[in-house]
């Protein structure tokens, strides 16, 4: 999990994803291809034993693992259990960077509960900050310890999956991390030829940054990525981000938002996403501002319509050009604007529906904001819901792209902060759309902050392990 809130860079995606990824919006729902396989069967379900063997010390963070919760899990119809480990918390700093034997015995304890209940275990390097801030600095260690790990359970079943690092960032960009995953694979394949090796994309495993990621030659590596979208509502009062989301969000999968390729940059306007959006100016000049993370082609109308009259200027070309065309709308009336009038003939930069007056305007409800072109349609506006199937359309495009990998969404959770009934439905649908897409997944996590069982009570929350493993 992103222990700090995602970068400006991170979400500023190329080109290629942008037009993709919004184009996908317009027919999010068309069934796709199912997932490559010859995972370990049944691979589908997972969850993460999370902020144990990953922090400094097991139990530094409150969470020491029991063989009851592999227990527990198994029993509760889980496939796969993703393993979180601080390997660098438990090797020398200086060559040969040895590993804790006690450590090693420890992880081989928890591994054993995992593979004797019939499950997969996913060994997975998390936290090693260093790498991330200092890769020239760290790899030597890395590569070491991954030798250690790759020997150590080279006999180990076909159900022990390795993951090379949890959410390269911060130094690890593409280049530098699509260098170290060639360097990690020569190494583990020296002992472990056919073992699954899980890997994903920088950006903290970021669906955006999947363009990014080039994709090894090797028919025995898992695509993974992680999904906390919204982070507003996942990360709701979440210690650790600062500044952290305020508590209160809900989410109930048919509020509208904007397009997950699209970011809202409004000022001084008041936007109530519902299951219509009612936009306030606040003040003269306001405006409703939404940005796409790349200019789009191929559009030369602009629609919308707005619950009462108002009277808007509208922009949709680049910044510089400054270029805007008044409108007046007339209420329930749907309104067209010739793109090439409002500087988007050479594309689409930005959206905004600026107040064309000096003072604030009551509220109005903006419907059906979309751009066209002959035969096409591009929502601006789409539902909770049809932002996460939107995402996972664009993931289990790009792996058939590269080759059909089998697909992990290896982390995707809500803080506890948040209402249980949002967190419930915001789960159980971002579970279905992944498993709509043939995707596997693992939720974060099993007994802490975004816990699905309770320790304390040594009983799942009920409905969070319907929202994950009922119908």
């Amino acid at each position: 999990m992103r222990k700090e809130p995602r970068r400006v860079a991170a979400l500023a995606v190329a080109f290629s994803l942008t037009l993709a990824l919004t184009l996908l919006v317009a027919c999010a729902g068309q069934p796709l291809p199912p997932p490559g396989g010859g995972v370990p069967e049944p691979f589908g379900r997972g969850i993460n034993f999370a902020n144990a063997l990953e922090a400094p010390n097991e139990g530094d963070w409150g969470v020491t693992l029991q063989e009851g919760y592999a227990e527990a899990v198994g029993s509760a119809g889980f496939q796969t259990v993703r393993l979180p480990i601080k390997w660098s918390a438990h090797a020398s700093a200086a060559a040969p960077y040895t590993v804790d034997p006690d450590f090693f015995a420890r992880v081989d304890e928890v591994v054993g509960w995992i593979v004797e209940r019939g499950m997969n275990v996913i060994v997975d390097f998390h936290h090693y900050d260093e790498l991330h801030e200092d890769p020239g600095g760290h790899t030597e260690r890395w590569l070491a310890i991954w030798r250690q790990i790759a020997e150590h359970y080279r006999d180990a079943p076909d159900g022990v999956l390795f993951e090379l690092l949890n959410e390269p960032h911060d130094a690890l960009d593409d280049a530098t991390w699509n260098a170290l995953v060639s360097q990690a694979l020569a190494v583990v394949r020296e002992t472990n030829p056919t073992r699954w090796v899980v890997v994903g994309p920088t950006g903290f495993n970021g669906i955006g940054n999947l363009p990014g990621l080039a994709w090894p030659d090797d028919d025995r590596l898992v695509l993974t990525v992680h999904y906390y979208d919204p982070f507003y509502f996942t990360h709701q009062g979440a210690e650790w981000v600062e500044p952290a989301p305020p508590v209160g969000t809900t989410w109930t999968g048919s509020r509208l938002t904007p397009n997950p390729a699209w970011a809202d940059w409004s000022w001084d306007t008041t936007r109530d996403y519902g299951d219509e959006l009612t936009l306030t100016f606040d003040a003269g000049w306001a405006g409703y501002f939404l940005q796409p993370f790349g200019a789009l082609l191929g559009y030369d109308r602009l629609a919308f319509t707005t619950s009462r009259a108002v009277e808007l200027l509208v922009a949709c070309g680049p910044e510089a050009d400054n270029a805007t065309v008044p409108v007046d709308t007339e209420a329930g009336v749907e309104t067209v604007v010739d793109l090439a009038e409002c500087g988007g003939a050479g594309g689409v930069e930005r959206v905004i529906l600026q107040n064309r007056t000096a003072v604030p305007q009551t509220p109005f409800v903006l419907q059906g904001l979309e751009l066209r072109a002959d035969g096409q349609r591009l929502p601006l506006l789409v539902t909770e819901t049809e932002a996460v199937e939107a995402a996972f359309d664009f993931v289990r495009e790009w792996a058939e792209a590269h080759g059909a990998p089998p697909v992990l969404v290896g982390e995707f959770g809500a803080y506890g902060k948040a209402d249980t009934a949002s967190r419930v439905r915001w789960t159980r649908a971002v579970r279905q759309a992944a498993e709509a897409r043939g995707l596997n997944w693992a939720y974060w996590e099993f007994a802490d902050g975004f816990g699905a069982y309770d320790p304390v009570a040594g009983a799942w929350r009920t409905g969070l392990l319907g929202a994950l493993v009922g119908d």
